[in-house]
């Protein structure tokens, strides 16, 4: 089986995996559409998922990192592709004694600043952090998040325990998106200062009461609060948070700034200026999700070194075929 795992500075990412005993991802497959050049690369022999993947700022070869936060945050292997490439592991993070858990599996990685960027929770506390990771200089350290609680929950194996909050950025900053306790609301934080983490502010407040369809409102005697809970626990588990300056669409003249969400196997869209919801499409199955393509921030200087190879078959009815195993 071969899946698509991320779509990262204009990189496409799929592993091929093996439902056999003992076995699971076999290799990842890295291709830019921008010039066909592909590469394929063993995963690490050790569990975990493969986290993201990145341009490095002044190196211009692409990096791949690999994570196992199955139960703590503790242990990544960072992979430069090109000659001799080898999975090695970098530094542990210095966060105390903490257990930090990463948010969710499938989770986009918010890239701002030079930095990488995710939602973390500890076993200690109930508030949201966001890990922060240098790709240059190759450290973490963790900030405070806004918002939102994660639940409290020693066993940090399972990151779908903390809800409530998802980060993404904002006219060059970053931002969240976050459960505004005791309000049925989302409040949309921006982190004014990057170099101060405590200068998060509430820009807008959004009140997410939309057409969640009659069903929805069967289920309670007030149709707004029925609504409002199916919106929580589905926001809780959205696969994507994207605020998009010109819009869904791409045209600032017609729409504006809109916030794009998956949620389950429906896409929906706010639009800032119109302070309004409205369902854009439904993903025919269960297994798909959407992913943002922006063009590599190297465009087409991102480099896979020596491990760049040759399409298997440029064109079959104008798609482009490339052989992982």
């Amino acid at each position: 089986m071969t899946a698509v795992i991320g779509f990262w500075d204009g990189i496409l990412c799929a592993a091929h995996i093996l439902f056999a005993l003992g076995r699971g991802v076999e290799r990842y497959v890295l291709c830019n559409p921008l010039t066909e050049a592909c590469t394929i690369v063993p995963a690490p022999a050790t569990d975990g998922f493969l986290v993201s993947g990145y341009a490095h700022p002044t190196m211009l070869r692409f990096h791949i990192m690999h994570a196992n936060f199955f139960t703590t945050m503790e242990t990544f292997w960072i992979l430069r592709l090109g000659e001799n490439s080898v999975w090695r592991e970098v530094r542990r993070p210095a966060l105390t004694t903490t257990r930090v858990c990463c948010k969710f599996l499938r989770a986009p990685l918010v890239r701002l600043h030079g930095c990488l960027h995710w939602l973390a929770s500890s076993a200690s506390s109930a508030q949201f952090l966001v890990a922060v990771f240098n790709m240059e200089r190759e450290k973490f350290r963790l900030m405070e998040a806004p918002g939102g609680q994660g639940v409290r929950d020693g066993n940090l194996s399972h990151s779908h325990t903390m809800m409530g909050i998802h980060i993404t950025h904002w006219h060059g900053k970053l931002c969240a998106l976050a459960d505004e306790p005791g309000a049925n609301a989302l409040g949309m934080w921006v982190l004014d200062d990057y170099s101060d983490p405590t200068s998060w502010r509430l820009q807008r407040k959004i009140d997410y009461y939309y057409s969640c369809g009659a069903a929805g409102a069967a289920l309670d005697d007030d149709p707004h609060a029925a609504a409002a809970q199916t919106f929580r626990a589905r926001f809780s588990r959205a696969a994507v948070v994207e605020v998009l300056p010109n819009g869904v669409d791409g045209n600032d003249d017609e729409e504006g700034e809109e916030i794009l969400l998956q949620l389950g196997d429906e896409e929906v869209v706010y639009n800032v200026g119109r302070a309004a919801w409205r369902r854009r499409g439904t993903l025919l199955l269960p297994t798909r999700r959407l992913m943002m393509h922006r063009h590599c921030i190297l465009q087409r200087e991102v480099s896979f070194g020596d491990a760049s190879q040759v399409p298997w078959e440029k064109d079959i009815g104008s798609h482009c075929f490339y052989r992982i195993y």
